[in-house]
């Protein structure tokens, strides 16, 4: 999948939210990093992940998937845990995300794009193309 978002664009979202839903994009911190990903699974969530290389890693994909399970790879799950989120990129082949890290705390969380009003806005669109994007929301 390609990514989502270019540089320079701008996100438009809501400050510290309370409410987070699968498919919303979020942007948290990581350790000095900021870092913008889309959220797959909530907390209670489960999880399945094989044991690969020495390590708990989830499928990156469904061809993945299908091979992990017909090796017969050892397979847990994993229950994400209340206050936490499970984040991975939208150019998942390259993406470094909680596939790598693990879910991430809900208080990292800088700001929330509701996933089916995601906006981003080229800082060099005409003012009539983003009044229409923002106008759309």
């Amino acid at each position: 999948m390609s990514p989502t978002l270019s540089n320079g664009q701008i996100l438009v979202g809501k400050i510290r939210p309370d409410r987070v839903a699968r498919g919303d994009v979020v942007v948290f911190r990581k350790g000095d990093e900021t870092m913008i990903k889309r959220v797959a699974y909530l907390p209670d969530d489960r999880l399945e992940q094989f044991y690969i290389a020495g390590q708990w890693r989830a499928a990156p994909n469904r061809l993945s998937y299908r091979t992990l399970v017909s090796h017969h790879y050892r397979r847990r799950d994993l229950v994400i845990p209340r206050g936490s989120l499970y984040v991975i990129g939208d150019n998942s082949d390259v993406s470094v995300d909680s596939r790598s890290y693990g879910p991430i705390d809900m208080a990292d969380l800088i700001a929330v794009i509701p996933g089916k009003k995601s906006l981003a806005i080229s800082p060099f669109a005409g003012i009539h193309e983003s009044a229409q994007a923002v106008a759309s929301l």
